[in-house]
Parts: structure tokens; C-alpha cells; sequence
């Protein structure tokens, strides 16, 4: 009975033959050993009734993934990061490592049998610890998003937080956010992996003591269960998520197999920007617009046309009443014929299609935000109108726009955002507190871009910096993944005056459920009976 049921399960991948488990094996015999770090392997029993094909056991492997330095106040110690391998008896496996519960690698077959890893990322800790990083697998809280201002309040209580991005704003969770922490990680029951972090009262300007636990789970139907808990000890704002950016054809394919991708989203709404692409809290139905992916729709042929660069938006899922798990997204990729699907509990989906990979980069305090535009002006000379219906968008000047940014041209400049001289100015009128060491040893980054003084009217212009280079040495460009976020978008609810949908307070807990499920489209055999018409064929 169990086998017939998985026979019926569509997500079970069939008739694929996986053969040696080589994109494992050669992982491993890259990885970076330290003898000094304890390694534990986790065996899980294969079910019976699979000795047919080829099995893997399902296990759970710890090892090493370089060290830190960590600054405690006073102390200062060094750190290990280690990694988490959850492998299923389909050969398929998933790498997790503690530095932001960071995913690093995700191995799939294709239709043919060829593992490839579908997640960008880095190779070693390095890579994710560089300010360049744009969260790469990371977890994003307490708060994923922008919060404007950098500020909210709560009953009549107000609270400042760190302002990490362009304007003054508050994103991601702050400069040293959910995604710059270590983790504690543990292996639960045999068959889950466990991260653990405890956020302090004032971390980041949020108000409370809050404990969040993310499991991992990788079934033997290829899906990857990832479920969020938190408590706190004073109401606060929470909404943690994971940021993936996949790449169904290979983490080194690029922005050409990116366009063969067909997307699907099970949303009828989305959020609607202003000219400087902030949020602006009200809602826009998808239809006839490069946001309308109730049917499954080619990225290659959208992309351009969305202002901006590529999509960096928040649509509203139909069927998600954030009590129960339900469908939120589809992407597939003819060519490899692999197909990642999302469902979650949550409200709503970021679907952010790489546009700062290696484009402009404006270079904000303490943390490097990128910001893509048409034009290479400021924020405030910024005055494009994005119009309602974007499929509508006159052609001549998509075309003009295309042709300034459009192409692989390596000669892009850093726009570097304009600081007046602060030397003179109150430390309270600067708005840049919490310019610092941080704690895990990381230095300002801004000080490094520091422009100077340039003059009230002017900027400064440099040539771009070498980007940080991904897996296998590759240099990730824009659209070189497309990321599919579930969350509750802060800006959006903030701005609707609905922020209590983000406020956990004492005795209760935060819960969020996202499931990736990964397959492959089984090419279709020919129909024998179809052929000329149906007519006999003869020996």
C-alpha cells in the first residue's frame, strides 16, 4: 500500500536512474578538512521494498566549514562554522551551515540522472562573510523587508532601529541581522536539523529577548521542510525567511538559462511602488501585467520589461489564509527538466529575480545595498513613472532603456550614495548610530567607500570594484537567479496600518512553514497509436 501511494505521488521522481552518487562524492573530496572538528554522520534506515533501484541511505553529516573570529565584549575567541548535510534515499541533498543558517548547496537530478547544484553561493565561509554577499541562502529576520524610517511603534511605545539601507531606512534585519549570527545546530530524531539563536533585548533597536528555532528536514519525497518557531519576552516585530536564489539549470548557468525559465505564482494581487520602487501599501490586481504568473509564463520574456531592472516585488497569495500550508509557486526549467515548488503558510511572496548581481551598487551606511535604475541619478532625481499596466509600456522607450543597462557591459560604474562632511555634526543629527565593530570582528564597511567630502551638490563615481567571486570561481550576474521569498512584507502592512499581523508578544509563538519540492518533468514517450493518424505500423 505505501508503495502504490508514493507510485501516486507526482512529486516522487520516477524512472530516473541516479546511478553513483558522484556530485556528492566529489563535494566531499573538495571540502575543506580540519582535524580539529568533530564530524558526526547520522544514519536513517532505508525503507524496505526499494532493493529494485539504486538507494541511498538517508543520513545526517556535520562537519567543518572554517572558523571566525567573534567579539563578545571583551573576549575575543574563534569560532567554528559547521555544516550540515541532509542527504535522502533519492541521492538528493541539502547543505546547511550554522554562519545565518545559511543554505549552500542544493543537489538535484535533472531528467537524465546529472546531479547539479541549483543554489548560488560560495565555496567557503569567506564568500559569505564578504559585505558584497547579498544574503545568498540566508535566514533574514527579525524582520525581512524594508521598515521605513527605521522605525515603528507599538501601543504608544516607539522604537528606533538601525538604519542599514539607502534613505534611512531599516532592511533585512539591521547590520548584523538573523543572516551575520552563528547558529547552534543540532540533529533532532534522527532526521531533522535544528538551528538555534537567541536575538537580545535592543539588537538592532528591537524591543526584547527573542528565541528562534529553524528546523530542516529533507523527506524521501525530495521536499525540504523548513519550519520557523520564536517566543520573546516583550511584544516585538518578527517575520524570518529564507533567501534562495535558484538557478534550476545550475548555480553556474546565468542569466541565459534564467530566461528559459517558466514561472507560475498563485497570486491575484500585488504591491504597488512609487517612482523610487517603495512599496507604497496598496494593492494592484496582476491583471495584464508582467505581475499576472496565474498561468505558467516565460522570465525571459517579462524581465526587461519591469522597471527597475528585473522584478524585486511583493504579490499576495490567493489561497494563503497563513493557517495551513498551501500551493504558492512554480518554476521550471525545460532544459534540464527540473521543477521547484513552494508552498507555505505565509501571506504573501517576494519574487526578486537577481537584478543586483553585479550591477550598481550604492554603498549605504554600514552595509552595501545595491540599487538598480534606468539612469544613473540619485533617489531624489529619480522621477520615472511607473505606469499601472506595465505590458503596456511604450516600446521606443523600453528600448532606449534597455540599451543604456540591457547588456553584459563590464564597465558598469558604483554609484556611491552622497555623504556631506559629518565631522562638525552632532551625533544625533547624523542619524548613522551604531557605525561600529561589530561584534563577529566585521569592520564598517562604509569606511572602506567612504567618499569623502565631495561637496553638497556633487557625487562620487568610481569603477566598479572585482565582484566577489561565486562556486567554482564563476562571477554571479544580474538575473543569475531568481529568489522566491514567502513572508509577510513589513512595508506592506506598516503602511496599511495592519502591523499587528507582525507583533509576537510574550505567551505566544511565531510559526511560519515553507516546503521546496523538487522534481523533474518526465519526458513523454510517443504515443505509437498517434502516429500517422493513427494507422497500423507495420513490422
Amino acid at each position: 500500500m505505501t508503495s502504490q501511494m508514493e507510485e501516486e505521488n507526482e512529486y516522487i521522481i520516477k524512472e530516473v536512474s541516479y546511478g553513483d552518487n558522484g556530485a556528492l562524492i566529489n563535494a566531499e573530496e573538495g571540502r575543506k578538512e580540519s582535524a580539529d572538528i568533530d564530524v558526526e554522520k547520522v544514519e536513517i534506515t532505508t525503507p524496505e521494498g526499494a532493493n529494485d533501484k539504486q538507494v541511498h541511505k538517508r543520513e545526517i553529516i556535520k562537519d567543518g566549514f572554517g572558523t571566525i573570529t567573534v567579539t563578545d565584549g571583551e573576549t575575543t575567541q574563534e569560532t567554528t562554522i559547521y555544516r550540515f548535510t541532509l542527504t535522502n534515499q533519492r541521492g538528493m541533498y541539502v547543505q546547511v551551515i550554522t554562519y545565518g543558517a545559511t543554505i549552500t548547496s542544493v543537489m538535484v537530478p535533472d531528467k537524465k540522472g546529472n546531479f547539479d547544484d541549483i543554489v548560488l553561493g560560495y565555496e567557503t565561509i569567506e564568500g559569505y562573510r564578504d559585505p558584497s554577499n547579498p544574503y545568498f541562502g540566508a535566514t533574514i529576520g527579525r524582520v525581512t523587508g524594508i521598515i521605513e524610517d527605521a522605525g515603528f511603534k507599538i501601543a504608544t511605545e516607539e522604537f528606533d532601529l538601525s538604519q542599514n539601507f539607502i534613505g534611512g531606512h531599516h532592511v533585512n534585519g539591521g547590520f548584523k541581522g538573523f543572516d551575520k549570527v552563528v547558529w547552534h545546530g543540532h540533529i533532532q530524531d534522527n532526521k531533522k536539523l535544528i538551528l538555534s539563536y537567541m536575538s537580545r533585548d535592543g539588537e538592532e533597536g528591537f524591543p526584547g529577548d527573542v528565541v528562534v528555532n529553524r528546523s530542516f528536514e529533507l523527506t524521501s519525497k525530495n521536499e525540504l521542510i523548513i519550519v520557523t518557531t520564536a517566543t520573546c519576552t516583550k511584544p516585538t516585530l518578527i517575520d524570518v525567511s529564507t533567501h534562495v536564489d535558484w538557478n534550476l539549470a545550475s548555480n553556474l548557468a546565468g542569466a541565459k538559462e534564467i530566461y528559459n525559465h517558466y514561472l507560475m505564482i498563485n497570486a491575484g494581487r500585488y504591491a504597488q511602488k512609487d517612482t523610487n520602487y517603495m512599496t507604497t501599501g496598496k494593492l494592484k490586481k496582476v491583471t495584464g501585467t508582467v505581475f499576472d504568473f496565474r498561468i505558467p509564463r516565460p522570465l525571459g520574456k517579462l524581465i526587461h520589461k519591469v522597471p527597475g531592472g528585473g522584478y524585486d516585488d511583493y504579490l499576495i497569495l490567493t489561497s494563503s489564509n497563513c493557517k495551513s500550508v498551501s500551493f504558492a509557486a512554480r518554476l521550471m526549467h525545460p532544459g534540464s527538466g527540473r521543477y521547484l515548488e513552494v508552498l507555505t503558510d505565509q501571506p504573501g511572496l517576494t519574487v526578486y529575480s537577481g537584478n543586483k548581481l553585479y550591477a550598481k551598487e550604492c554603498y549605504t551606511i554600514g552595509h552595501p545595498e545595491s540599487y538598480w535604475s534606468f539612469t544613473p541619478l540619485t533617489q531624489d532625481d529619480h522621477k520615472e513613472t511607473v505606469p499601472e499596466n506595465l505590458d503596456n509600456i511604450d516600446e521606443n522607450l523600453r528600448n532606449s532603456q534597455q540599451s543604456d543597462y540591457g547588456g553584459d557591459n563590464q564597465d558598469q560604474q558604483i554609484i556611491i550614495e552622497k555623504r556631506e562632511n559629518m565631522e562638525d555634526k552632532k551625533p544625533e543629527e547624523e542619524g548613522i548610530e551604531g557605525i561600529k565593530e561589530q561584534d563577529d570582528g566585521v569592520k564598517d564597511t562604509d569606511k572602506n567607500n567612504e567618499p569623502g567630502n565631495e561637496g553638497e551638490d556633487t557625487e562620487k563615481i568610481k569603477e566598479q570594484a572585482p565582484p566577489m567571486k561565486g562556486k567554482m570561481g564563476v562571477i554571479y550576474e544580474r538575473h543569475g537567479g531568481i529568489r522566491l521569498v514567502p513572508h509577510s512584507c513589513a512595508r506592506i502592512y506598516m503602511k496599511r496600518g495592519t502591523q499587528d499581523r507582525l507583533i509576537l508578544k510574550p505567551g505566544k509563538q511565531y510559526t511560519s512553514t515553507t516546503i521546496f519540492k523538487f522534481g523533474v518533468v518526465a519526458e513523454k514517450k510517443p504515443n505509437l497509436a498517434e502516429i500517422d493518424g493513427g494507422l497500423p505500423i507495420s513490422n
